[in-house]
C-alpha cells in the first residue's frame, strides 16, 4: 500500500528535480533516478564504515540467492570496492529444488559476469543429500540450516573472511515480531563477529527496505530472477502485512520500529561451534553437522542426538 510522504515529496532531496521522482517511505523523501543508486548506495557504505563490517583489504563473499535483495547487494558492494578497499566474490548454494535451482544458479552466474566478478558454487547434491522436511523439522528450516552449514564451508576453504547476506529491514522485523510474540527477546544484529569456525558475518541491507533494492535493481539492469521457491509458505511472510499498514500509518515507521528495537532488544548469544562432526570432521554443536544429520535421516538411520 503506498503512503504518502511528509518531507521532499515534490522534488528531489539531492539535486531537486521534480520529474519521474522515486518515493521510499521508509526514507521520508523522494529522488530522481538519476541520484537514487548514488544515495542507497551512500546508505549502505555509512553503515559498513560505522558498525565496522569490514577491514581494509577483506575479501567480502556475498551470499546470493539468484533475487533482487542479494543481486542489488552484490552490485553496491563492487561498486564501492575502490573506497572501502575490499574485494568482492559471489558464493551460491544450489540446494537441488529442481528447475527453482537451476533458475536461480543461472541468474547468480548473470549477476556475477554482469558485475565482473568471480562466482563459487557448492551444491548439496555434491554431499549426497536432498533437501526435505526431517521429523519435527519444515523443509524451509532443513533448506537454512544446510545453506548456512555450506556457506560456512565454502568461506572457510575459500579463505573468505566476511560474508555479506541481503537480509533487507522486512527480513530483520520479521525476525523481531517472531521472537517477540515467542517469548525470545533477542534481535539480530548487523555484524555477527568471526569465531573460531565462522567468518565474520554481516547485514549491509540491515535499514534498507526491498522496495528500494527493487527499485534498485530495475534501474541498474540487474540480472536476477523473481521465481517463487515452490516450497514457499506464505505464513512465513504473514507479518509483512502488520508493517505494511505501519509504515501507511506512520510514514518511516519501519525504520523507527527497528532502530528502537535493535537497542532495546538483546543480542543473540554467542553460538560458538566446540565439537566436531562424528561423521565428516565439520565444527558443530551437536553430534553431527546439519548435513551428516540429514544425510543419517535419508539413509534411514536413528536420528542424530542433538545434545549440546
Amino acid at each position: 500500500m503506498p503512503s504518502k510522504l511528509s518531507l521532499h515529496d515534490d522534488s528531489c532531496a539531492r539535486c531537486k528535480a521534480e520529474d519521474e521522482l522515486i518515493r521510499i517511505s521508509e526514507f521520508g523523501k523522494a529522488l530522481c533516478a538519476e541520484c537514487f543508486p548514488g544515495f542507497l548506495v551512500r546508505r549502505v557504505e555509512s553503515l559498513m564504515r560505522r558498525r565496522q563490517m569490514y577491514r581494509k583489504g577483506d575479501t567480502i563473499g556475498v551470499a546470493l540467492s539468484g533475487g533482487k535483495d542479494s543481486a542489488a547487494l552484490m552490485e553496491m558492494l563492487h561498486s564501492l570496492r575502490g573506497r572501502m578497499r575490499i574485494q568482492v566474490v559471489g558464493l551460491h548454494v544450489n540446494m537441488g529444488l529442481g528447475e527453482f535451482s537451476d533458475i536461480s544458479q543461472a541468474a547468480a552466474a548473470d549477476l556475477c559476469e554482469h558485475v565482473g566478478v568471480p562466482l563459487h558454487v557448492s551444491s548439496v547434491a555434491d554431499f549426497g543429500v536432498r533437501i526435505e522436511p526431517v521429523g519435527q523439522f519444515r523443509q524451509c528450516n532443513v533448506c537454512g540450516a544446510v545453506r548456512r552449514s555450506l556457506l560456512n564451508r565454502m568461506t572457510q576453504k575459500l579463505e573468505i573472511p566476511t560474508l555479506a547476506t541481503g537480509h533487507t529491514v522486512d527480513d530483520i522485523l520479521q525476525f523481531m515480531l517472531k521472537g517477540l510474540l515467542s517469548g525470545r527477546l533477542e534481535a539480530p544484529r548487523p555484524v555477527l563477529q568471526p569465531s573460531t569456525h565462522r567468518p565474520r558475518k554481516i547485514k549491509p541491507l540491515y535499514f534498507t527496505p526491498e522496495s528500494a533494492t527493487a527499485k534498485y535493481a530495475e534501474l541498474l539492469g540487474l540480472p536476477y530472477t523473481d521465481v517463487e521457491c515452490p516450497h514457499f509458505e506464505p505464513a512465513s511472510r504473514r507479518f509483512n502485512e502488520v508493517f505494511e499498514l505501519l509504515e501507511a500509518k506512520v510514514p518511516m515507521g519501519k525504520m523507527q520500529y527497528a532502530h528502537t528495537k535493535l537497542k532495546a532488544m538483546k543480542a543473540p548469544g554467542v553460538d560458538e561451534l566446540e565439537r566436531s562432526c562424528a561423521m565428516c570432521g565439520e565444527p558443530t554443536n551437536a553430534t553431527y553437522c546439519p548435513i551428516c544429520r540429514l544425510r543419517r535421516e535419508q539413509a534411514g538411520q536413528r536420528p542424530a542426538e542433538r545434545e549440546k
